[in-house]
């Protein structure tokens, strides 16, 4: 999506992001990235604690994912958690390296004050598709949540 009108980091929530699902429980999830050059985009950091290989889930146990509700109620992004993230790199924080090398190399090209193009990247619902922290999001049994980011 592209925006006239840049989307900046204010107070709270930037944005919301809508699910077209009927159900509560069927999400159809997607990672959200934001770019204000349109080539160099940021994912949010986002986390899954849910417990099934499927894309039937608790939406509770979700995190930083577009779609964690169901049609009528958005999601809402506050752009100021990718700030912190970025600002924790380096720390002994719960991030996996793969997304620590993506945020290092395209934050520099991010102005949080001119968000021109969002992003949304679908989350392949088999088990395979991996959090910020590099477990797979869909099928974490059991784990200790340890962040201050969010």
């Amino acid at each position: 999506m592209t925006f006239t009108q840049p989307i900046h980091d204010g107070d709270g929530a930037d944005f919301c992001v809508f699910e077209n699902s009927f159900s509560d429980t069927f999400l159809e999830l997607a990672w959200v990235e934001v770019s204000s050059d349109g080539a160099h985009f940021v994912r949010f950091p986002n986390f899954s604690f849910t417990n099934t290989p499927s894309q039937v889930v608790d939406a509770s146990f979700i995190y930083g994912l577009a779609s964690r509700y169901k049609q009528g109620k958005g999601m809402p992004f506050d752009l100021n958690q990718i700030q912190l993230a970025y600002d924790a790199l380096g720390e002994d924080i719960a991030l996996s390296p793969t997304y620590q090398a993506h945020l290092s190399a395209n934050f520099p090209y991010l102005d949080l004050d001119a968000i021109r193009y969002i992003r949304l990247v679908d989350v392949v619902g088999d088990g395979s598709a991996k959090d910020a922290d590099g477990i797979e999001s869909m099928i974490r049994i059991r784990r200790l949540a340890v962040l201050d980011l969010i």
